[in-house]
């Protein structure tokens, strides 16, 4: 379900933006949440785009997203803890997500 109203009016779908109300939801919070589910990154992806656009992401979105991570979790380095650069790269993700043109407006 999407929230609708003029075409230049910014959208969100109704449980993320319900979310982002109650709970003040960013995208580092987002991003550590996606990373302590413990699913994989294709199922985490998959629950980001519903999230976000209430879609299942495309396959060249889902190879986009996995590339995307990889590069932010190579870029966090090593030495960085697991659980530290899993948030990282899945809250960069996030922002992507924020400030796409998909999630910012209707279609």
């Amino acid at each position: 379900e999407r929230i609708t109203g003029a075409p230049d009016r910014a959208t969100l779908t109704a449980a993320l933006k319900a979310e982002i109300d109650r709970d003040g939801l960013s995208a580092l919070r987002w991003g550590e949440r996606l990373a302590r589910d413990g699913r994989s990154d294709e199922v985490r992806i998959e629950s980001a785009w519903h999230a976000a656009f209430g879609r299942a992401p495309r396959a060249d979105e889902v190879a986009l997203a996995r590339a995307f991570l990889a590069d932010e979790r190579a870029a966090a380095g090593a030495e960085v803890e697991p659980v530290v650069r899993e948030s990282a790269a899945f809250a960069a993700l996030a922002h992507v997500l924020f400030a796409s043109k998909e999630f910012i407006y209707l279609r």
